[in-house]
């Protein structure tokens, strides 16, 4: 498997009075990347691995695979990141189109959030910065389980 970078996470409670998700304390951060590590061992190797910036922070997204079919951009739900996709992960795969996923803001994983999200729009901003950063001409943009308020309804 890839070596999984982390970047700096946020930790302790001053982020969350300023809104903005984060780890309790160090020590919860550490359990979370070794589960998170070994999770991702469960999925095939990425082809790639990036950090794309936003205004809202920094977004970490996986591609998996090359083809030349229009690429779907996985977007995970509340409260999950890429390992989630790890039994749905294959088939697209073997579709001749990349398979992008994304670690959402503010959501465990490895993306670090830097400013408040306060509504739906907040969300869809982040998200619309990421897909146009990734440079795709064109994607098809399927998410699990998000709620009616996440950015994907926008």
């Amino acid at each position: 498997m890839a070596e999984i970078s982390f970047p700096e996470p946020r930790i302790g409670p001053e982020w969350a009075r300023q809104r903005i998700g984060a780890f309790r304390d160090a020590a919860a951060f550490e359990r979370f990347a070794a589960v998170y590590r070994e999770a991702m061992d469960g999925l095939p190797e990425p082809d790639e691995q990036r950090t794309v910036d936003t205004s809202y922070g920094t977004v970490r997204v996986y591609r998996f695979g090359t083809g030349d079919g229009v690429p779907l951009v996985l977007m995970p739900g509340r409260q999950s990141c890429t390992p989630l996709w790890r039994t749905n992960l294959p088939g697209p795969m073997r579709s001749g189109r990349p398979v992008y996923a994304v670690d959402g803001l503010g959501e465990p994983g490895c993306s670090v959030q830097s400013a408040p999200m306060t509504s739906g729009a907040d969300q869809a901003a982040w998200t619309d910065e990421m897909l146009a950063r990734l440079a795709l001409p064109r994607a098809h943009v399927p998410a699990s389980c998000a709620p009616s308020a996440s950015p994907y309804s926008h």
